[in-house]
């Protein structure tokens, strides 16, 4: 709704004003952008009056995932780190143990 630079005249119906963008609508039972409908009214109906859209945008429900699983997602990328540094540590020790044997 606070979007400046948005466009909200219907191109389907050019005398309506819509409420809402057409993304923010589903357009089937499945609720899938990939299976667009013959027809747009379903979505239409939807964009100018707004019932049935969806409230939360993408963003926000990307930063409510990762803020309800930061405590796995530092686990994970600490566990990761880990394994890094052992790998360096092993390739490091791998190369002063081929000069040994490159001495005999």
């Amino acid at each position: 709704m606070n979007a400046l630079h948005w466009n909200r005249t219907n191109p389907y119906e050019p005398n309506t004003i819509l409420t809402v963008p057409f993304t923010c609508c589903p357009l089937n039972t499945t609720k899938n952008w990939n299976q667009l409908p013959k027809h747009m009214a379903e979505a239409s109906k939807c964009a100018i009056t707004g019932v049935n859209s969806y409230s939360e945008g993408c963003f926000d429900g990307l930063a409510d995932l990762l803020d309800r699983y930061k405590k796995y997602i530092i686990i994970g990328l600490m566990v990761l780190v880990g394994i890094e540094i052992f790998a360096c540590l092993f390739a490091i020790l791998l190369f002063r143990r081929k000069d040994e044997y490159s001495a005999l």
